[in-house]
């Protein structure tokens, strides 16, 4: 992970490069910002100081029924088909592992599953979470609990994190039907019969989808 200490600021005109991490300066003459970093090599800077930007590094969805085998089997959620080779920043495969290839900082995953059942009796617990491989380092999140008490029912729960990762690293993630609860509850997809949602208009809805963008400043 890379970053700028910026050592300080300066109003007129710099005559000398000044050396050290980096430095804000206005130009006396244009009144144009600039940064000037430690070898002494000035960029202007767009006025009204620094430009921010999200680059969208990966957008995966699976528009099918994700099924466990059974109570107590943990199970890799999907994103559809793989995306990506390992010269983009960010690839995924088709079982859901995301790899990223490059370090990678400001970086905000947004994940979404579509929890429900259809049929089933008593309340199925389901748990998910999100496993970070770093080298040998291997970090679970905190599990997010799911509780499906109807027959015939769907919730879509989303989480949004904001991450730094180096080159290396693998994203997976998981969800498991608890044994303390029914053998059901799956992600699952449904497709709309109402008029202009259908094919061509949308099509269904997803059971698992996962977006990372970049945040960039120039």
């Amino acid at each position: 992970m890379s970053t700028i200490e910026f050592t300080g600021t300066a109003s007129g005109d710099v005559a000398t490069p000044t050396t050290g991490k980096g430095l804000f300066y206005m130009e006396e003459s244009s009144k144009n910002p600039f940064f000037r970093d430690d070898t002494g090599l000035d960029t202007p800077m767009k006025p009204g100081g620094v430009n921010i930007s999200h680059q969208l590094l990966l957008d995966a969805s699976s528009f099918s029924d994700q099924i466990p085998t059974g109570l107590d089997v943990t199970t890799q959620v999907e994103f559809g088909a793989a995306q990506g080779s390992v010269s983009d920043p960010v690839m995924i495969d088709a079982s859901g592992t995301v790899t990223i290839n490059e370090d990678l900082d400001s970086i905000t995953l947004g994940l979404l599953v579509s929890f429900g059942r259809s049929g089933g009796a008593g309340v199925s617990e389901v748990f998910f979470r999100s496993i970070v491989t770093i080298g040998a380092t291997v970090i679970f999140s905190t599990p997010i609990f799911v509780k499906i008490d109807n027959a015939n029912s769907q919730q879509a729960t989303f989480v949004v994190s904001n991450l730094a990762f180096p080159a290396g690293t693998t994203i997976e993630i998981q969800f498991v039907r608890d044994p303390a609860g029914n053998d059901s509850g799956s992600l699952l997809s449904q497709t709309p019969t109402a008029t202009g949602w259908g094919a061509g208009f949308g099509g269904d809805s997803v059971s698992a989808n996962i977006l990372i963008t970049q945040t960039v400043a120039t």
